[in-house]
């Protein structure tokens, strides 16, 4: 590990190289340290930052929304959610379609025609089509539903909940030990994780 790595830590720690023990591990390319047995990784700024990113994105591959609490879980949906308009459109359509066959079925379309003062059945499935179909689809199924659809065509930007993640609980998390970010010298950070 670099010295100015493994320095920085000691110097926050208050420890030196003679009254500490100090082990490093080659293989992770020079990121984890141990001093007194305790495990610590140390980073740079750009490196935690992906370090971070890999560890909510590993979290969310494993848990996906449910690695979020309820209220958490609310703002991601309300938030951080492509567009799928194109979807709803095609199903408010489809609905719209259906009640016009039901119409000409029980012979009330004429009565409808007249009511929305359309001329034909094209104008009168315009016309049901005209609302916003995502805000249509949660008043006709419900929310519950409208969420249902995002999560399983995986319509939540990720990358935007992983950044506003760390503006709301910083990157302490990947402390395991105490979800503290240590900010040490030059620039770098570490996290104690055993």
């Amino acid at each position: 590990m670099e010295n100015i790595k493994i320095n920085a830590l000691l110097n926050y720690l208050g420890e030196t190289e003679e009254t500490a023990t100090i082990e490093t591990l080659k293989h992770d390319d020079n990121k984890t340290v141990f001093v007194d047995n305790m495990e610590y990784i140390i980073l740079t700024d750009e490196e935690a930052d992906e370090y971070y990113r890999e560890y909510q994105l590993s979290l969310i591959d494993d848990l996906g929304l449910d690695a979020f609490s309820d209220w958490a879980k609310d703002y991601i949906l309300d938030n951080f959610t492509f567009s799928y308009s194109e979807t709803f459109n095609d199903i408010q359509y489809e609905d719209a379609v259906s009640y016009v066959d039901d119409l000409k079925y029980s012979g009330d379309l004429d009565d409808e025609l007249s009511r929305y003062g359309c001329e034909n059945e094209e104008e009168l499935i315009d016309l049901l089509c005209e609302e916003d179909s995502e805000e249509w689809f949660k008043s006709v199924f419900g929310i519950d539903e409208y969420n249902r659809i995002i999560i399983e065509n995986d319509l939540i930007d990720w990358e935007e909940v992983i950044e506003w993640i760390k503006e709301v609980d910083g990157r302490g998390v990947m402390a395991s030990y105490d979800g503290v970010e240590m900010e040490l010298e030059n620039d770098l950070y570490a996290y104690r994780i055993n």
